[in-house]
C-alpha cells in the first residue's frame, strides 16, 4: 500500500509501535490501528494517492535541479523564491515536492539567471570483465555508470540478458555488449 519493502514495513511497525498479530509466519497490523497511524503522519503516502496527485507531468525538485545543473538545495531555494512561488505549480505528496513540467518551462522562460544544463552524451566504451563470459552487477554499474536500482529493474523485466542463480545475477557479456553497441563491434 505504501510502496515500501517488507523490511521497511517491519521497521515501521516496530518504530511506530503498531499492534500486530502473527498469521502463518507473517505479521499483520489491524486495519483500524493502521488507519489511525496513517492519519497521524504525513511522511508516507499510499501508492494510489501518489499516482492520483501526480497524474500529470511532474518532476521532483532534485530532478529540476539536475535539469538546471544546480544542487538540490539550490533547486529547493528556487521553488521557495518569490518567482518560484508565483510561476511553479507544485504538488506536495507526503514529504516530497513535485513540480509540474509545463510550469517549470514557463518559469525558465520568464527569467535569465538559469538555463538548462547541457546534456552530456556518454560514450560507451566496452571494458574487460573478470569473467570473459559474464559481467557482475557491480561491473556493469561501475563500467557503464548505471545505478544499482536501475540495473536491477532492467534485469527483473528481462530488458537485459542475464541469468539468476539464487540472489546473484550474471549478465551475459556478449549479448549485453551487443545490446549496448547495437550489434557493431568497437
Amino acid at each position: 500500500m505504501l510502496g515500501i519493502s517488507k523490511q521497511q514495513a517491519n521497521a515501521l511497525v516496530r518504530r511506530a509501535d503498531l499492534p500486530f498479530i502473527k498469521v502463518h509466519s507473517q505479521f499483520q497490523v489491524p486495519k483500524d490501528a493502521f488507519e489511525k497511524w496513517y492519519a497521524s503522519q504525513t511522511h508516507f503516502v499510499r501508492k494510489q494517492e501518489k499516482a492520483a496527485a501526480l497524474s500529470g507531468n511532474y518532476m521532483t525538485v532534485p530532478q529540476m535541479g539536475r535539469k538546471l545543473g544546480v544542487t538540490r538545495h539550490n533547486a529547493h531555494s528556487i521553488v521557495k523564491s518569490k518567482s518560484g512561488r508565483q510561476l511553479l505549480e507544485t504538488v506536495q505528496v507526503g514529504d516530497f515536492c513535485y513540480v509540474e513540467a509545463g510550469s517549470f518551462q514557463r518559469w525558465l522562460d520568464s527569467q535569465s539567471k538559469y538555463r538548462l544544463a547541457p546534456v552530456e552524451e556518454r560514450v560507451i566504451q566496452l571494458r574487460r570483465p573478470r569473467n570473459p563470459a559474464y559481467y557482475t552487477v557491480e561491473e556493469v554499474c561501475r563500467f557503464y555508470g548505471l545505478r544499482h536500482s536501475e540495473l536491477y529493474e532492467k534485469l527483473a523485466s528481462g530488458d537485459i540478458p542475464a541469468i539468476r542463480t539464487g540472489k546473484t545475477w550474471r549478465i551475459k557479456r556478449n549479448e549485453f555488449d551487443e545490446l549496448l553497441t547495437g550489434g557493431r563491434e568497437e
